[in-house]
C-alpha cells in the first residue's frame, strides 16, 4: 500500500510506518476506508481531514456509501449578503398583484 507522502497518516506516525494492515488506502485520487475501520477510528480520521483538507471515500462491501469533505466555512457570509441594499420595497409586497374580482378561482 502507497500513501501520499504529503498526507499525514490516521494514526499520527510518519509515512515510512505504513504497513499492509492499514485499512486506509490511496487510490490516487481520494483515501478509501471501509466503514467498520471509519467507526473504529472516526475522531482519527475526521482529525486527518481537517487538517489536511483531502477528503476521504468511505466503503461498505466494496461499494462506496459516503464522502467525507472538510466542512465550509462557517463564518462565511451568506451570497445573499452582496444583494443587500440593492432592492427597493414600491407598494404593498404583502398585498396581491390583482384585485380579488379579477382572480378565475373566485369566479363560478
Amino acid at each position: 500500500m502507497v500513501l501520499n507522502s504529503t498526507l499525514p497518516p490516521l494514526w499520527g506516525g510518519n509515512v515510512a510506518e505504513i504497513d499492509s494492515q492499514d485499512p486506509a488506502i490511496d487510490t490516487g485520487h481520494m483515501q478509501t476506508i471501509n466503514a467498520s475501520d471509519f467507526k473504529a477510528r472516526c475522531s482519527a480520521i475526521l482529525d486527518q481531514v481537517q487538517a489536511t483538507g483531502e477528503p476521504m471515500l468511505i466503503m461498505k462491501r466494496g461499494r462506496p456509501v459516503a464522502e467525507l469533505w472538510l466542512a465550509s466555512r462557517t463564518d462565511a457570509e451568506y451570497p445573499q449578503t452582496a444583494l443587500k441594499g440593492t432592492v427597493t420595497v414600491v407598494g404593498d409586497i404583502a398585498a396581491p398583484v390583482l384585485p380579488e374580482d379579477r382572480w378565475d378561482s373566485l369566479k363560478r
